[in-house]
């Protein structure tokens, strides 16, 4: 009883806060937003034509070449299995012949650009190359159950017999059109309406949430345990009859309870927004509560620290970002150094050190990869999600340690704040 009448008080000094309805009243808005937002299905043989018309161009980095093969998809309908049917057809068989055999090249690495020549360039590429080409190109929209078979064509052209099957029709790719602000604004998707509303969960979770959020709590919890260790305040929360590290832990949770309570409106409202309008029911955005929860709660265990031994919420403000800001950039390097993405000019001594550093800090960096990518392999699946930029940054199995050194961490500075606030006298 003696928890929740406390409690209780956390949370009625929670409403009690304007910041809080600030930010009570943005999440709103952003709620609307959500609401606002549709995505409308279009006819197949428009997303097919134009995923087929891509195929005229090969890119490698910044290189890139263009072969006008004259793609055009012809009789799209559904096969009554999910998937769709059609006939695909090519205007100038050597232009094919030239993108199959350039994309070969660069695959096997004989070309180093999309642009070099070709030791023989009028030569015919092998059918099955052929094949394998157009597969490929497919399979990079996320269509990646794909069958292809010659047809019959005129003379110095080629067609094909395909056959695509999407796991789900959110997949296919500029099959949807997009609007924003209940139809005042629409646009069609260049991709699918899967990726898009990933990419729109995960600005949300990374951005909007994750980083403008996160930095708006830190910076008004901040003050909360300095506020409440000023003279004549502190005096009466003594006289309670309650043990001081339980004063502070119940502190710490009305700290906590803020961003919980804004999290969970934020992304709960924007998730059945999106879901309602879009008739996409993935629950896997509502993550994001528990991680932003999680990496929070570690930030403010430290700002609370930080807070009892300096009595100063500036103090708390630049140290629990300091702290946050190392977590991140040495998770960020380590990530990108196991995929092979760092600069080998870097120093060894400069490596150790950041190496180091991500072993004992909070593992910030992998918990908001790892939600990006919970988001991404639900909406996508794994296969597709896997062809993502950045997929390969984390591994999918590091969620058990990720969580369990955060929450480790997160005890650490909480139980170091209550010895300390035993300790001092007031």
């Amino acid at each position: 009883m003696r928890f929740l009448a406390v409690l209780q008080d956390s949370f009625r000094e929670t409403l009690d806060c304007k910041t809080f309805w600030v930010l009570f009243a943005v999440s709103s808005l952003v709620v609307l937003l959500a609401f606002s937002v549709s995505i409308t299905a279009l006819r197949p043989e428009e997303a097919l034509g134009d995923i087929a018309r891509g195929f005229d161009l090969l890119a490698r980095g910044r290189s890139r070449v263009r072969h006008d093969a004259g793609f055009k998809v012809e009789g799209a309908r559904e096969d009554g299995k999910g998937g769709y049917a059609f006939t695909l057809r090519a205007a100038s068989a050597p232009a094919v012949h030239r993108l199959a055999r350039t994309w070969e090249a660069l695959a096997q690495g004989t070309l180093k650009k999309a642009e070099d020549p070709l030791p023989d360039p009028d030569a015919a590429a092998d059918p099955e190359l052929v094949e394998r080409y157009l597969i490929a190109r497919f399979r990079s929209q996320q269509l990646l159950r794909v069958s292809v078979e010659p047809a019959e064509a005129p003379e110095g052209t080629l067609a094909w017999t395909v056959g695509v099957r999407p796991e789900r029709p959110e997949l296919l790719h500029g099959a949807h059109r997009l609007g924003v602000g209940f139809g005042l604004m629409e646009t069609r998707l260049g991709t699918s309406a899967a990726i898009a509303l990933a990419g729109i969960e995960r600005f949300l979770a990374d951005v909007l949430a994750g980083l403008a959020g996160l930095l708006f709590a830190v910076v008004v919890t901040a003050s909360f345990v300095p506020d409440m260790l000023q003279k004549g305040r502190i005096d009466v929360l003594l006289s309670r009859p309650l043990g001081r590290s339980t004063l502070l832990v119940y502190k710490y949770l009305g700290g906590l309870l803020y961003v919980v309570l804004i999290a969970s409106y934020l992304v709960g409202g924007v998730w059945l927004g999106l879901a309602v309008r879009t008739g996409i029911w993935d629950p896997s955005f509502l993550l994001t509560v528990p991680v932003l929860t999680l990496v929070f709660g570690v930030l403010y265990a430290f700002s609370v620290w930080v807070g009892v031994a300096t009595r100063s919420a500036l103090v708390a403000i630049l140290s629990t970002i300091a702290l946050w800001f190392s977590s991140s950039s040495a998770g960020s390097f380590q990530a990108m150094s196991r995929a092979g993405m760092t600069s080998a000019s870097l120093p060894e001594l400069m490596g150790d050190l950041i190496a180091a550093l991500y072993r004992v800090l909070p593992r910030t960096f992998d918990l908001k990869e790892l939600n990006n990518q919970a988001i991404a392999r639900s909406h996508l699946g794994a296969e597709a999600a896997a062809t993502l930029p950045g997929a390969a940054l984390v591994d999918p199995a590091s969620w058990p340690f990720a969580v369990g050194s955060t929450l480790f961490l997160l005890a650490v500075f909480l139980a170091a704040a209550c010895v300390l606030f035993r300790k001092r006298d007031y």
